[in-house]
């Protein structure tokens, strides 16, 4: 195509960039050197590794952030007790803990978290009987607590975690 380009061929510095532009498109992949490859001595950048073959497709994408590796979860070495069979069967309701041997109450956010709430979960038994004596212990009116009769959820209105717990540590559940 150098009729397109008549001023650039009486350059020979142009000629020379005008080519490499060309080349590089029928290149084969360059190589990429890994970031820790390069060390800084005195404002100059001196290569200490190998470099690795990179297609073009992948030049430009963001290299990966490096795996942290987290210690393992601990659980508590000592779970609270459980209650006896003869205890359970008197209640009529009974709460379960989690895998990590915590109560199940949930605060939550919604609609953008003007909506509070408090959520307690894992119930076995009768949920009314528990609502009625949450609604009790925690002296709130009748629309401020609600059964999911489809989840088996207790949901109250607020962020009332740390009440709802402390009632239920007090029933040693």
């Amino acid at each position: 195509m150098p009729f397109l380009w008549p001023s650039l061929l009486q350059r020979p510095i142009c000629r020379q960039l005008c080519n490499r532009t060309l080349n590089s498109f029928n290149s084969t992949p360059t190589l990429r050197h890994s970031s820790t490859a390069f060390a800084n001595y005195k404002g100059k950048q001196v290569f200490k590794g190998k470099s690795t073959p990179v297609s073009r497709a992948s030049r430009n994408r963001p290299q990966k952030p490096p795996r942290v590796h987290l210690p393992a979860c601990k659980f508590p070495s000592n779970p609270p007790p459980t209650p006896d069979p003869a205890q359970i069967e008197k209640l009529p309701y009974y709460i379960h803990r989690t895998a990590s041997q915590q109560l199940p109450v949930y605060k939550l956010a919604k609609r953008g978290g003007n909506l509070r709430q408090t959520r307690l979960r894992k119930i076995e038994g009768d949920l009314a009987r528990l609502r009625s004596d949450l609604q009790d212990a925690l002296s709130l009116e009748s629309e401020h607590i609600k059964i999911n009769q489809l989840t088996k959820h207790i949901i109250i209105k607020g962020w009332r975690q740390s009440d709802v717990a402390k009632f239920l540590t007090d029933r040693q559940f």
